[in-house]
């Protein structure tokens, strides 16, 4: 049984030694296996404004006959957020600026013609039958989607308003007939003549492209297209970052000395439960850096580290209150096996009522917060999902581990025996 604990435990830090290896590489320049690099984890962190700054976008708006302006304005506005969010880019600011104007600041880009890539540059879009007809535009479409592939052909969903519904169902049975095409033009130039298969009637139409690469664009096109009211860019700039990279180091170093003398604290107080309480924290960490680096819609900003940092604390909060029950069942005269299930069962009510508390808060925070409140909600709430799983599964584990390994002497494990005291 002992053996079989020492080949578990050495097995556990050696896969926690790859992985944190991996997460930063070696002298984070990543693993290259012949010709195959693994980059380390953290380049796939996006971060923030605050600390890597981005591009600030001023679009002018123009009326369009019989269209409600400022409806269309907050309609556009929406649409922005929504590409933006679906690609990853959570720390944005979109905002109307005097009666004709929208600015649209983006962390972590680059330059402005980053920028038009990911919103799509705003154009007049027109579906033209083949003696070039307009038989809708794209003030009629209402969504433009790149749906993956589907056997050979990678494939847009596009639908269409009452209105173009209407036109579009009538033009595809022209099309049908005449086994003909639908083009589709951007600003008076045609961009693509698909080909019509059959008879669009419910407003929902797809488009098939041969490459993945042609069918997203496709979709960027449409959405740009899809404008309530006529748009134009008139001016980029680059953004600095507000607080840049020396706060973000500032930062980092201050959540480190805070999670080595958390480390510290475990170990002194509680002896071997806090060296189990610290490996199951490590534990936690790296599932948190996975976390982050891994979901496409986390940025990195100051809120979300301070997010971060809180949550290490309250991981180990979770640990004292589950070791202290422990104490408390051990000093009732109970075996040090019974102690440890009857601590951990008895401490899982109170810890799981505590977080519930906390994730309310931080779910409420995520939907009416503003982005930066947003971003630090995010990271608290993982944190927190994950401290339970680590404080609850994970400690207890290593916990049995290091008693199999014969570390059960009440003193190594900084418990005292003999009853309780009566009340």
């Amino acid at each position: 049984m002992k053996t079989k604990s020492v080949i578990t435990l050495v097995v556990i830090i050696l896969l926690l030694a790859v992985l944190s290896v991996w997460s930063v590489g070696f002298n984070g320049e990543g693993i290259t296996i012949d010709i195959i690099r693994f980059k380390p984890w953290y380049e796939n962190v996006k971060l923030g404004m605050d600390i890597k700054g981005g591009v600030t976008v001023i679009y002018e708006v123009k009326e369009k006959e019989g269209s409600d302006f400022q409806a269309g304005i907050k309609s556009i506005m929406s649409i922005f957020e929504s590409r933006l969010s679906s690609k990853g880019y959570t720390d944005v600011s979109i905002t109307q600026q005097g009666a004709d104007r929208i600015r649209v600041e983006i962390a972590d880009v680059a330059s402005a013609d980053d920028v038009s890539e990911l919103l799509g540059t705003p154009g007049k879009l027109e579906f033209r039958d083949d003696e070039g007809n307009v038989v809708c535009t794209g003030d009629q479409l209402t969504q433009a989607v790149y749906l993956g592939q589907d056997n050979t052909d990678y494939v847009v969903r596009i639908t269409f308003n009452e209105e173009g519904k209407k036109s579009f169902a009538e033009a595809t049975k022209k099309a049908l007939e005449a086994k003909s095409y639908i083009a589709i033009y951007m600003d008076g130039e045609e961009y693509s003549r698909p080909t019509v298969n059959a008879a669009i009637t419910d407003g929902n139409a797809i488009i098939t492209c041969a490459t993945a690469e042609a069918a997203n664009n496709m979709a960027i096109v449409l959405q740009s297209g899809a404008m309530p009211l006529d748009i134009s860019e008139i001016s980029a700039s680059v953004l600095s970052a507000s607080l840049g990279a020396e706060a973000l180091n500032s930062a980092l170093i201050g959540g480190l000395v805070g999670v080595i003398l958390v480390l510290l604290f475990m170990l002194v107080v509680y002896r071997f439960m806090g060296l189990a309480a610290d490996i199951a924290l490590y534990v936690y960490m790296l599932i948190f850096y996975w976390f982050i680096t891994s979901f496409p819609w986390m940025q990195l900003t100051l809120p979300s580290i301070a997010g971060i940092v809180l949550s290490i604390g309250m991981a180990v909060d979770a640990n004292v209150v589950i070791f202290e029950r422990v104490k408390d069942e051990f000093k009732a005269g109970k075996q040090l096996d019974v102690a440890v299930d009857d601590g951990y069962r008895k401490a899982r009510t109170a810890i799981l009522d505590a977080n519930l508390t906390t994730i309310i808060a931080g779910l409420v925070m995520m939907l009416v917060g503003p982005t930066p409140i947003k971003n630090f909600a995010t990271t608290l709430l993982a944190g927190v999902i994950i401290s339970m799983f680590t404080a609850i599964v994970v400690t207890r584990y290593f916990m049995k581990v290091l008693m199999k390994l014969g570390v059960k002497s009440p003193k190594l494990l900084a418990l005292k025996e003999g009853k309780a005291d009566e009340k």
